[in-house]
C-alpha cells in the first residue's frame, strides 16, 4: 500500500541494483467492471521483463 492505495511492484527477474531505475506505473481499465489487477498480472510481469523497469500496478 502507498498512501492508502492498493499496490503490487514487480522487479525484472535480472535486477542491475542501480540506484536508480525506470519505473513504470500502470493502471488497468475495467472502470469498476471488469477485471482486476491480477487480470493482468503475467502481462505486467512481462513488460518490466522486457522494459527492465520496476513496473508499479496500482488497484
Amino acid at each position: 500500500r502507498i498512501l492508502n492505495v492498493s499496490v503490487r511492484i514487480y522487479e525484472p527477474e535480472e535486477l542491475d541494483h542501480m540506484d536508480k531505475m525506470p519505473t513504470i506505473i500502470h493502471f488497468h481499465g475495467g472502470g469498476f467492471l471488469l477485471g482486476c489487477r491480477e487480470t493482468y498480472d503475467q502481462v505486467t510481469y512481462a513488460l518490466a521483463n522486457l522494459t527492465r523497469a520496476l513496473v508499479i500496478s496500482v488497484e
